[in-house]
């Protein structure tokens, strides 16, 4: 095992061993580097009371341990933001931004909700999952990675939705309102919980939240952006080959579009994309 302190260092040794990557059995170095990168013992901590194989049987598919280990450097098992209590056992998820995004077709079925660490991102590329495979989207178009205050606030709101339900009780608006470094005074919480709950239903939606905050905000997403999408198997006859699209924000949403489509809108919503080719690219 070899170690290094610099990332020239690291570039350095990678290029000493790149034959050994390129050849059969290449992608088990490049697992097991990563394994020994994070320590064995921190990726079984990391995975915490849900400690589970990090590659599915039968297939070999890398499960989502595996891909958020290599997306965010932790081998959590979840895509929320931070750690859920539920009824005292503490469930692992993203702790922080990461550098590349994460975006699954899974949520597609409400089945679960990706937070904001992996669907806002430093850089505009989000690694795209299917039940089975793995693509790519990206954009050029760094707007989309920009600070955006109404993504902040949401991603606030959504650490204290533990149910993930798109909404709070009232007493967490004060806590909601301190992370947002916003004035949480007992007059203003009161005032704010009566316009975010005008009907006394006991919950504050996320919706109305930032209806409130934001009144006729809707964050900094340009309406139109261009956006491109990877995969790495080809269609049967096809060629692996970069597909490009025009993305456009403020349209109607349309639920009967590609399934590369309903990814994307899980992070934007509404969203229609004008692909440059006939079909829609695949995730499968």
């Amino acid at each position: 095992m070899s170690v290094v302190n610099t990332r020239d260092m690291l570039e350095a040794f990678l290029m000493s061993v790149i034959n050994q990557y390129q050849q059969e059995f290449g992608v088990l170095c490049f697992l097991y580097s990563v394994i020994l990168t994070r320590g064995i013992s921190v990726v079984e901590d990391d995975m915490g009371v849900e400690a589970d194989t990090l590659v599915s049987l039968p297939h070999g598919h890398a499960n989502q341990t595996l891909i958020n280990l290599m997306i965010a450097g932790c081998a959590v098992p979840n895509v929320f933001d931070g750690n859920q209590d539920v009824d005292g056992m503490v469930l692992h998820g993203i702790p922080q931004q990461t550098d590349v995004g994460f975006l699954t077709f899974v949520e597609t079925f409400s089945l679960l909700q990706v937070g904001s660490n992996l669907k806002c991102p430093r850089v505009p590329v989000w690694v795209v999952g299917s039940e089975t495979h793995l693509t790519v989207a990206f954009s050029l178009d760094r707007r989309l990675v920009a600070a955006d205050p109404v993504e902040t606030a949401m991603a606030v709101f959504n650490r204290y939705d533990e149910a993930g339900g798109g909404f709070v009780q009232p007493d967490k608006l004060g806590s909601v309102l301190r992370d947002l470094g916003q004035d949480d005074s007992p007059n203003r919480i009161t005032t704010l919980v009566s316009a975010m709950d005008p009907n006394q239903l006991g919950i504050i939606l996320r919706t109305a939240f930032l209806e409130v905050l934001f009144p006729g905000q809707n964050g900094a997403t340009p309406n139109e952006f261009e956006v491109w999408h990877y995969n790495g198997m080809a269609r049967p006859g096809g060629v692996v080959k970069y597909i490009r699209g025009t993305a456009k924000t403020q349209s109607a949403n349309d639920i009967g579009s590609a399934d590369i489509d309903r990814c994307l809108r899980t992070r934007w919503c509404p969203l229609t994309v004008q692909w440059d080719a006939p079909v829609a690219p695949a995730i499968t």
